[in-house]
């Protein structure tokens, strides 16, 4: 499992209510899992769901391109200005 698997899993957990830490005191599940563990097939779902970029995903690539070749150090905020555009 990858860690944005986790992160995504924590976020959607703590959206619908529950702490992404919280183990359920239930003595009839003595190897409970924290709350966050039920929202990860969810969020691999919607990782993988943004695997092809949307159009304004791709305006926003277009728009930190400033007419040179994007090089592996702007990959971060090229990738950070694709997700916020699927955000917004």
């Amino acid at each position: 499992m990858s860690e944005m698997i986790e992160i995504v899993a924590r976020a959607l957990a703590a959206a619908n209510g529950y702490d992404p830490d919280n183990v359920p005191n239930n003595p009839l599940e003595p190897d409970a899992n924290p709350a966050w563990h039920k929202y990860k097939y969810d969020a691999e779902i919607a990782i993988a769901a943004m695997r092809d970029p949307s159009d304004a995903m791709m305006d926003a690539l277009m728009d930190t391109k400033l007419n040179y070749v994007v090089l592996a150090d702007d990959g971060i905020s090229v990738y950070r200005a694709m997700i916020d555009a699927a955000l917004k």
